[in-house]
């Protein structure tokens, strides 16, 4: 019988689950669409870096660390559902509260995410509109930028997994998701400023720059930061929507609707992420071995 994580009132520890899921058709279905989700992320991933034309756009590797949630999220899925089907149990110790960081972490981490890289197409919508030369984020700031989001949000998710004054922290037994039981004022107020915090905030942010893009009429009628700024418009797009989805999913008991959402998630951006002539040079040059990505005439300063 699988094993699961409890809280007992003082610390977590496994358990018997007492109504396990024994679907082997869906556990098959989700190695082979975590799998599929995985290489493509992977195929992106390792195009870009691999080429120095793409690579060396900031934009380009905003996307990158966008990927890398994903990409790690679909491996896990991969390796926990295929020991689920060669065992026919949860064989992994704790496998509950690392699920649950994962999760926490995936969600913040994607969320935070576009909030950088909608911060980043707002400052070269500003230049353009104002007719003045824009310099992108060196790959160092973008580097520094995102070592800040992912620290912070891996801390986030551990702090959600343990016992505090202030929060009670216990694991959902059945979704393995962090679900706060504290009494008091302070645990009621700690509870909602952490889901401001990891939820809401960066959405209202992508709101707020999507209202101040169109009502200062900043997007222009033309050229490639139109594109630039229309294309993470759509990479925004699939990954708040896909996330807010999952989120809802998984708070009215449906773990495995989430997975399926999530692994599709990945399909989805990296996709979308062909869209982009450089990514798409890369990853072409990745499946027939050439070199044309890095011989491509460069772009304006405005584009990259």
């Amino acid at each position: 019988m699988p094993l699961i994580v409890y809280y007992n009132g003082t610390h977590y520890q496994d358990g018997p689950d007492t109504s396990p899921i024994d679907h082997r058709n869906f556990f098959i279905s989700i190695v082979i669409l975590a799998a599929v989700s995985a290489i493509s992320c992977a195929v992106v991933i390792g195009s870009v870096l691999w080429s120095k034309k793409a690579s060396a756009s900031g934009f380009n590797l905003y996307l990158i660390f966008l990927l890398i949630p994903d990409l790690l999220f679909n491996i896990r899925q991969c390796i926990v559902n295929i020991l689920i089907l060669k065992a026919g149990v949860f064989p992994l110790k704790y496998h509950c509260m690392i699920g649950a960081f994962t999760t926490v972490s995936y969600v913040m981490i994607n969320l935070w995410m576009n909030v950088l890289i909608a911060h980043e197409v707002y400052q070269m919508l500003q230049h353009s509109h104002q007719a003045k030369r824009y310099k992108p984020s060196s790959p160092r700031i973008v580097f520094c930028r995102v070592s800040i989001v992912y620290i912070i949000s891996i801390i986030f998710s551990m702090l959600t997994l343990f016992n505090t004054p202030l929060i009670d922290g216990r694991l959902d037994s059945k979704n393995c998701i962090p679900t706060f039981f504290g009494s008091g004022f302070e645990s009621f107020i700690a509870r909602y400023a952490i889901n401001v915090l990891a939820h809401f905030l960066p959405c209202i942010y992508l709101i707020y720059i999507a209202v101040i893009v169109r009502k200062n009429n900043l997007l222009p009628p033309g050229g490639k930061s139109r594109f630039l700024a229309l294309f993470f418009f759509r990479v925004a797009i699939i990954t708040v929507c896909f996330t807010a989805t999952g989120l809802m999913v998984i708070l009215v008991d449906s773990l495995y609707i989430f997975l399926v959402i999530t692994i599709i998630q990945g399909i989805l951006v990296s996709l979308t992420s062909l869209q982009k002539e450089d990514i798409y040079a890369a990853v072409k040059d990745t499946f027939f071995c050439s070199n044309s990505a890095n011989d491509i005439s460069t772009t304006t300063t405005t584009t990259t």
